[in-house]
């Protein structure tokens, strides 16, 4: 699954539009035809702030810890 990031126009000003999330770029550009937006390019990867990346190991920890459900 990708990620495109779209734009659509409105009284002469450019706005951020929806994220598509599609299985490449033919099928977004089918979902951004139906939503009136255009296609301005395609996330590739996320690099998070380091105290936003030592608050997911935490989170990790928390999650991966055993559960038991009765």
């Amino acid at each position: 699954m990708k990620i495109f990031l779209t734009e659509y126009h409105s009284e002469n000003k450019i706005y951020a539009g929806v994220n598509i999330f599609a299985m490449n770029e033919d099928e977004a550009e089918l979902i951004a035809d139906e939503q009136g937006v255009t296609i301005v390019g395609e996330i590739v990867s996320v690099s998070f702030k380091p105290e936003f990346s030592d608050y997911l190991s935490q989170v990790e920890e928390v999650h991966n810890e055993p559960h038991v459900l009765h």
